[in-house]
């Protein structure tokens, strides 16, 4: 397991027997190849060992107050995450090809602005199909043209958000007039192939967007107009159906993740965490400068954790660190009577 940790540590208000058996079997572990074998106590350390150590120019271990399973101990480090710019299409890819149902969305510094699940996705496919008869689209031109592959041949629009109701115009320029009659052209775009004549109705009807379909060459006459008009417009290689359906899915991250999003520092207990989680997918582990540092959702929680212990001058819970009950119990070794503890699986025992 990566950044794994293995304790070696005595009992609670340790001897000098209880501190020395952790540092020497901690430096014998290591030098057998073990890595990440750390020596540590579970109290204060006394005037006698404090002497000994003293004497043998020796760093007290590594204290620990408990060892209960911590966020830091469970989370996923290496995050599938998205800026708030992400069109939806690219989130729904890195979902279906990371098999993830949870994405934090991150702005500046790696700090988290929100989170995308499934279902957020999902509800938002649901809130397309019922906005303005389906034909709403949320979306900036650079994200269009980011989903759409498309090249921009006009821009009046820059960065900014807009709204619009998409049309595919798969008709005569009469009927095309007809749909465009009574609403409001400029916050309408339209989808269309090489027809010029229907290109160039919208452009004087004051559409604000045409997406040209299949990659076809627009004309200097209906450049001209369109510049004319402040007309934008941008041109794909897909086909007319394929570029309405992507520029549905062209919508920034940020305007669909919910406001706020569930959080925890990386020493906040797994018990803890488990009740924030009964009704998400996951949440996002930030230190103190709300820098993301990984991810927690339900199924880290059944996850082992990173921590382990091998007990060293005691073998009973109740003379054990506090959550030794939570974490691996790798290795016993002791000159005391054989106490009640039980582990997972067979364990060394000296």
């Amino acid at each position: 397991m990566d950044n794994e940790i293995t304790y070696v540590i005595g009992h609670k208000n340790p001897d000098t027997d209880s501190v020395a058996s952790a540092i020497g079997l901690a430096a014998l572990r290591r030098a057998q190849g073990h890595a990440g074998v750390v020596a540590a106590r579970a109290g204060d350390i006394n005037r006698q060992t404090a002497f000994v150590l003293d004497y043998l120019k020796l760093a007290p271990p590594v204290y620990l107050s408990n060892v209960f399973p911590k966020a830091k101990d469970v989370m996923s480090p290496d995050v599938v995450s998205v800026d708030g710019e992400t069109p939806l299409s690219e989130v729904m890819e890195m979902m279906r090809a990371q098999r993830i149902r949870y994405v934090p969305v991150l702005g500046a510094g790696r700090r988290p602005v929100g989170a995308l699940t499934l279902m957020d996705l999902a509800k938002r496919y649901v809130e397309m199909g019922a906005a303005v008869g389906g034909r709403e689209v949320r979306t900036t031109l650079p994200n269009l043209v980011r989903t759409l592959k498309a090249d921009s041949v006009l821009d009046f629009l820059g960065n900014a958000d807009v709204t619009f109701a998409l049309y595919v115009a798969a008709m005569s320029v009469d009927s095309f007039e007809d749909i465009l009659a009574g609403r409001r052209p400029q916050a309408a775009a339209i989808v269309v192939g090489d027809r010029q004549n229907i290109q160039l109705a919208a452009i004087r009807r004051g559409v604000g967007l045409i997406i040209v379909s299949g990659g076809f060459r627009v004309s200097d006459e209906v450049k001209d107009a369109a510049r004319a008009a402040r007309t934008s417009i941008v041109v794909t290689a897909f086909d007319s159906a394929t570029a309405a359906n992507l520029a549905g899915l062209s919508t920034p991250a940020r305007l669909v993740c919910p406001d706020g999003y569930i959080s925890a520092a990386p020493d906040d207990l797994c018990d803890d965490i488990r009740h924030r989680l009964v009704d998400a997918d996951g949440l996002v582990v930030v230190d103190g400068d709300g820098v993301m540092q990984g991810v927690v959702t339900k199924t880290s929680l059944i996850k082992e954790s990173r921590t382990s212990l091998i007990l060293v001058d005691h073998n009973e819970l109740g003379q054990a660190v506090d959550g030794a009950d939570k974490v691996n119990i790798r290795e016993i070794i002791d000159h005391h009577r054989l106490g009640s503890l039980q582990t997972a699986q067979p364990i060394t025992f000296l």
